[in-house]
């Protein structure tokens, strides 16, 4: 059997993104005068997109407030989101394997195209 594409879902799969998902949450919390959280608190808040996190991270804010912090935080992320992202150790292997047999680049389907280049590139063999 052959197969001509392979797909990853690259934030926290292939890549531990945790990092940079950390500080742009901390950044965010900062800037609408927020307590920061910590990197385990924000890795439960993960996984149900940037809306629901920023939810998490300020339960006692309005719609208004989390609409604000999101339209800062988008764009923040964006900006940020390759400088602490690191391939996910159990993922390197398999991936230079990959990345060796010429499979075409992957992308994210709720990422811009630049981001996701961008973390493609911090891939061995990319």
């Amino acid at each position: 059997m052959s197969y001509s594409a392979v797909f990853f879902d690259m934030d926290g799969t292939v890549l531990d993104t945790l990092g940079d998902l950390h500080a742009a949450t901390n950044a965010c919390l900062r800037q609408f005068g927020r307590p920061e959280r910590t990197p385990d608190e924000v890795r439960r808040f993960v996984g149900n997109g940037s809306r629901r996190l920023l939810e998490q991270a300020m339960p006692d804010a309005d719609a208004a407030t989390i609409d604000a912090a999101l339209a800062w935080y988008k764009p923040w992320y964006d900006a940020h989101s390759a400088v602490l992202t690191r391939p996910a150790p159990a993922c390197r292997r398999c991936w230079s394997a990959c990345a060796r047999r010429a499979c075409p680049r992957p992308s994210s389907p709720t990422s811009r195209r630049d981001r996701a280049c961008a973390l493609f590139a911090l891939l061995p063999g990319a």
